[in-house]
Order: structure tokens, then sequence, then C-alpha cells
């Protein structure tokens, strides 16, 4: 086998696809020579392994990829070239069972449990190095993580083994809503000698009927072209109206899951599985996954394709304004784009500041209210991990996950000098899906003082349904309910902004949407039980007897109507920083 020094030396230029960054086109051909070096002849295109993998590390100081490249006579080939390393650091490498997600913290209660211990049969990884660790099926590892663990720093980081060759990749979703509560993500790979689907499962159960612990199994059924509604229907009750078989066979799941029970942890859950296109099912008719307690069906959902999302930050001059505090001294626009909740966000910057003075900018915590003013604005980077703004590292010389996720300057570079700033990024550390989203949120430009140049917030692409709680007595303040009029099973965004009117700090307020609305103001006497069109509630109202308004549920149990957050604090006096939060919802649907 050729050197670490001899491999990593031949780099060449790639010739192919456009690669996600150029440190990872880098390895790919790292990989590649390393297995021209090893079979004694050029690498033809048409022998390319589909089995090639790459886990790209951005993480606690370590930058680089480590990749598996299979041979043609079935021998794996890993190639690491990890920078950041200190003298004498070497690590052990372990590959676990379940994804973690780039802006997700690497502990274990994330990667779950041990799949396959390198370091045990090949030794300690070195950060430069090319070792050959026999025959695997590297399909069985797609999506995983790869775990490196210092034994001299003591730092952990996780990279997802993604092919290293750009692959067709498509991301559907299974939200459930009655009996479970979670979400199945079913990510399909078009490798090559057939297509993989790794099946992400976040699940818990929320029904008395659903006893822990469960062993559940999942089955994949096609059925014709139906409504949203009439699917949003079947999904309340379950597919009880269906039948335990709802239309024809496709698959059934090679694996099953285990379910943990109330008041416990979502089941964090991933597994392989060779599918059907799920592409051409969707096409002909409507897709369902039901779930089972051995034969007794336990909860369905129809199986739905999440649009790609488009958010804009479009920066106007104030014409007239004053420049500091306002938007006079910035122009242009800031857009993201993500395809799916499982792809990076791809970042685009072309902002234009009179007079060069901007230095920082990034995602806010909160909305700017005025875009005239910015007075909304926390002054403080997205930040929902708990990174220290005051103990980052000067910008782009440290990793990611070093800076805020809203910190766009500390990871990428700041507009210092800049009269004219463009360009194209990806940044796998933030997102338009789920809870963690950036949605709604302003981003901000700020001079070296940190006096705000200017503000706008992100604005999603296309046609949203809104609606909107102003409250107007001892708290006062607004809630906001956003989502896109494509689909009734889009996310809905939840922005609350509240304080109290005077009075001292409280914390632990609970907060539901009401079936009726407030007939006179803010007498809340006559507004009915909690919002529950799924009738999740059902089974602890017959045996509790009676209606469960104002007794506390624990997360687990929350209805569409309840807030995803269970609590709620509301600063004590005006003027103070105001409760905000910005919070996605898969089963709040704003129309219907």
């Amino acid at each position: 086998m050729a050197s670490a020094a001899s491999v990593l030396a031949s780099l060449t230029p790639a010739t192919t696809a456009p690669p996600r960054s150029s440190t990872h086109r880098g390895l790919v051909d790292v990989l590649l020579d390393s297995q021209c070096s090893l079979e004694g002849a050029p690498h033809e295109a048409s022998n390319r392994s589909w089995g090639s993998l790459v886990a790209e590390f951005d993480q606690k100081g370590l930058r680089g990829q480590v990749g598996f490249l299979e041979s043609s006579d079935g021998e794996v080939v890993v190639a690491a070239s990890v920078k950041g390393t200190v003298k004498g650091e070497a690590f052990v490498w372990k590959v676990y069972s379940t994804p973690v997600a780039p802006y997700e913290a690497c502990v274990p209660e994330n990667y779950g449990a041990e799949l396959l211990d390198l370091s045990n049969a090949h030794g300690l990884l070195e950060g430069e190095s090319v070792v050959g660790v026999g025959r695997l099926e590297l399909w069985r590892l797609l999506d995983r993580p790869l775990v490196l663990k210092s034994l001299l720093t003591l730092r952990v980081v996780c990279a997802a083994l993604t092919p290293a060759t750009p692959s067709p990749a498509t991301t559907y979703t299974a939200r459930f809503v009655a009996a479970l509560a979670g979400t199945m993500f079913f990510r399909q790979v078009e490798l090559q000698p057939a297509a993989v689907t790794g099946v992400r499962i976040n699940l818990v159960g929320v029904s008395p009927h659903v006893a822990p612990p469960l062993t559940l199994n999942w089955r994949l059924f096609a059925r014709k072209h139906e409504s949203e509604g009439e699917s949003l229907q079947h999904m309340r009750d379950g597919c009880s109206s269906l039948a335990p078989f709802p239309g024809t066979l496709v698959h059934e799941a090679l694996q099953p899951i285990p379910l943990h029970g109330h008041g416990a942890r979502h089941t964090r859950h991933y597994q392989l599985e060779r599918l059907p296109d799920l592409n051409a099912l969707t096409r002909k008719g409507t897709v369902y996954v039901v779930v089972y307690d051995g034969e007794r069906v336990v909860a369905c959902s129809r199986l739905t394709r999440p649009r790609p999302r488009r958010a804009s930050a479009i920066f106007r001059p104030y014409v007239g304004g004053v420049r500091r505090g306002g938007n006079g001294g910035v122009a242009g626009i800031v857009e993201l784009y993500q395809v799916s909740p499982l792809d990076p966000v791809k970042l685009t910057i072309n902002l234009t500041v009179s007079g060069g003075d901007a230095a920082a900018f990034g995602i806010d915590n909160f909305a700017s209210s005025d875009r005239f003013s910015c007075s909304g604005l926390s002054r403080r980077f997205y930040e929902p991990w708990g990174v220290d703004l005051d103990l980052t590292p000067v910008p782009r010389q440290g990793t990611k996950d070093l800076y805020p996720a809203g910190d766009l300057s500390g990871k990428f570079g700041t507009l210092q000098g800049l009269a004219v700033a463009v360009a194209t990024l990806v940044d796998p550390t933030i997102t338009l899906f789920g809870k963690h989203s950036v949605l709604g949120r302003a981003v901000a430009v700020y001079d070296p003082e940190w006096r705000v140049l200017g503000c706008a917030d992100l604005v999603a692409e296309g046609r949203q349904l809104r609606a909107s709680a102003y409250f107007t007595g001892n708290i006062t303040g607004e809630l906001r309910l956003s989502q896109s009029a494509d689909s009734l099973f889009s996310e809905t965004t939840v922005y609350m902004r509240l304080h109290h009117s005077g009075g001292p700090d409280t914390a632990g307020h609970l907060w539901h949407v009401h079936e009726r609305d407030a007939k006179r103001g803010n007498d809340c006497t006559f507004v009915g039980d909690h919002f529950d069109p799924f009738a999740i509630s059902l089974g602890d109202r017959a045996q509790g007897g009676g209606g469960h308004r104002g007794r506390p549920e624990p997360p687990a149990r929350s209805t569409p109507g309840g807030g995803p957050e269970r609590e709620a604090r509301t600063p004590g006096h005006p003027g103070a920083l105001d409760s905000a939060r910005r919070l996605e919802r898969g089963a709040t649907p704003v129309d219907g």
C-alpha cells in the first residue's frame, strides 16, 4: 500500500461534478489515487465503487475528512486528512448507529449505540494516514456518524458518512399526530447497484394505549390519490377507517422500532432499508406509513416530500434617514436556500455598505420589529446551543461549532473594509426547518463599535398563511403563526414576544390555543377547552372523568393547541428584554 505521504502528494484537480467543498474534493482524489496505488492501474470511472463514503469534520478545532473507498476486489481503504491536531494526537475511531445533525451535540444520547469499533482492530487513527481495513459492507454505514475521540485532548467530534461522489438523494417525511407523536424521515440515496434508504425515527407514545416498553413494526402501503384533508382525517383516527392494510403493501420493515413511554425522551432510531422508488410511488398515488404493535394498528401517516425552502432578508436603503440605527448604509440581500431538513443551507450574500465601515453581521435571536430603527433586535447572534459569544475565536480562525449558529461573520469572515460583499457559501450549522429554524429572525449588520447599520427579517418565499394573537392586558405582546400555503403538512412557525406591563418577573406560564375566541378583549372565561382536533387527550379525559382545563401536561403529551415548550417566561418591567421564542410545529395547520 502507498504511504500516506505519497498518496497525499498525488492530489489532482477535480474534473467531475462540482463538489461540496474544495477540501472534500481533495479527499475524494486521495481515495481514488489510493485505489490506483493498490491496484496498479488507472482508475476508470466505470469501475468506481458506489461504496465510497466520506466524513467531513469541522468541529472543536479539527477540520478535514476521513474517507472510505471500496476497491473492485471488495477491500476497503481509509484515508484520513484532518488538520488542527496537536503533536502526538491520535483518535479512537468508531461508527455509531444514529445520525447526528451538524448542529447537534456530539454526545452518546444523540449518536446512539456503537456499531463498528475500527480502533480495536486497526489501532488509533492519526490525522494524516491511510489504513486498509479489509472487507466492509459500506452501504450499511450510510449517514451513520463516524466519531473520533482524542486520548490526548479528550475532544470528541462527529461527522456523517455520506457518498464521496455526488449522488441524487430525496427526503420524505411521515408526521404522526395521534397515539404516536414525532417524525420519520426517509432519505433515499440513488447509489449503484440499488438505491438505499436511511430511515430516521424520532417518536414518542402519547396515548394510554401505547404502554412502554414496546417494540413496533412498520409497513408502507400505496393507495390511490387522495386530498391532504382526507389523509389528515385518516391520520387523526390512526387509519382505523382504512382497515389494518390500507392499500397495496409495498414494503415491510426489516427492523423493529423500540419505543419509550410517557415522560421519556423521544426514541431516536435509525435503520437502512431497500425501499422501492419513493418518487415513482408518490407520483402514482398516496403512500402511507402504518405502525403496528403486533398486528394492531397503532398509528399512521401519509408520506410527504417537504418542499425546498428559500428565505430572504432584503436590505433597502432608507432615503433621508439616519445611517446609524437604520438601513441607510446597507443595501442588498442575504438569501438562504435548503432543499430538505437533511440537507445543508446554501447561503448567498450580496450586500453594499456605503462608507465601507461594516464589521460583524449575522442572524439575530429576534425579528427586527422595525427595519428603520431595528428596535426589536436582541443584538446577540442566534445561538440555541449555549455557545458563549465572549469566548469565541476571532473570525474564521475556529471551526464552525465554536461560533454561535447565527454568527455569519465569525464562521465566514467580517465585512470589514468592504464596500461590496458577494459570496455563495454552504452552512450546515443553521436550518430553515424544525424547531431551530432561523425563519422570521433578523439579519443584522454592525459597525466596529457594535452599532447597527442595518437589519432585515428572513422572510420565507411563497404565499404564507398567517394568524396573530395580540395581548393587551397585564401581559402585552404578540404571538404569530405562519405556514406555507402549499400544503397542510407544512410546518407552522410560532413566534412569540411577550412582556409584563408591570410587576416582577414571572415564569412557568402554560400557553395553549383554545376552541373559541375571547369575546370581550382580555376576558378568557368562555374560550372553551384546549384546541385538540386529533383527540390526543380523549383517553385521559375518559379516565379522569372530565375536562383537563388548567391541568399541566408533560411535554410528550403536547396537543396541536398546546405550546411545544410548555412554559413561558415574561419579564416584569416595561422596556425590559422581551420574552421571545420562535418555534416550529409539525401538526398545527393554520388553515382548515
